[in-house]
């Protein structure tokens, strides 16, 4: 079986998990395909063949994230005999006192390997001024940061939220950004933008159960930069379902190896 990374899940401490999943039920639905508990979550992407994944926290208001990073690293360290591996994340919030200082001791203390930030959660934009120390720590730690940049409540993102996103990659252009969902539903732009910034990088995370879509004519310009990703456990796919959408769309061998876990790979190794 194809071993594959999955870079964008939410294994999230007990009471926050619940909380999102009341969230998704109320303005979703019973579309989701995982129960929130993170060994059964794990278990179930190990059958697709996952053997790691990539853990995102996000946090709702400032001076949040330190407890939140903690609870992450608690998560990983909870979950480390299990088959899958556990990349920690680390968020930060616009708020913070020194939302920099919040990436260092997440790094430091807890060992997060990538960072997330949450538009609509947040309430903020990508390229809000005071988010640029999490922007330089991230590149100094080598951390990349995967950004969700829409602020609809059914977690799209439209055309025009993907500027100031385009912004901080001109800005920073050592620091990797992931585009979470590749800015589904405004994915033509997102690939349009990946094309000229080589530091933007795009997930294939779908909204729910609606998987970003992508063409031939996309992976020719952007499968070097394309990563798995399933939102789980709050998602309406299986990551085999993603595979199946990438085959759909005429992927290379090469390309598929690459989408599915060796672009993860360079960014966080081991």
């Amino acid at each position: 079986m194809r071993t594959l990374v999955d870079s964008h899940t939410h294994l999230l401490p007990p009471g926050l998990a619940r909380a999102i999943r009341g969230f998704f039920e109320e303005h979703i639905g019973d579309r989701l395909v995982h129960t929130i508990d993170p060994e059964a979550v794990l278990d179930r992407l190990a059958a697709d063949g996952v053997e790691t994944v990539w853990n995102l926290p996000y946090v709702r208001l400032a001076g949040r994230a330190d407890a939140l990073n903690a609870s992450m690293a608690e998560v990983a360290a909870g979950l480390e005999g299990h088959a899958v591996t556990v990349v920690t994340g680390c968020t930060a919030h616009p708020g913070d006192p020194d939302p920099g200082a919040t990436i260092d001791r997440a790094v430091e203390r807890h060992g997060a390997r990538v960072v997330k930030l949450h538009c609509s959660v947040g309430d903020f934009d990508a390229d809000d001024r005071r988010l640029d120390p999490v922007y330089s720590r991230a590149a100094h730690h080598r951390l990349p940061v995967v950004v969700h940049a829409g602020h609809g409540v059914g977690g799209h993102t439209e055309h025009d939220e993907l500027d100031p996103v385009a912004r901080v990659a001109d800005r920073f252009g050592d620091t990797v950004i992931v585009l979470a969902h590749l800015g589904h539903r405004a994915a033509p732009r997102a690939v349009e933008l990946m094309a000229t910034r080589s530091n933007l990088w795009g997930d294939l995370t779908p909204v729910v159960d609606e998987i970003p879509p992508i063409s031939r004519a996309h992976l020719d310009r952007i499968a070097d930069r394309l990563l798995l990703g399933t939102d789980a456990p709050n998602t309406g796919r299986f990551p085999l379902d993603l595979v199946r959408a990438l085959e759909d769309a005429g992927v290379t061998e090469t390309e598929l190896a690459a989408i599915t876990a060796g672009n993860a790979r360079r960014l966080v190794p081991g």
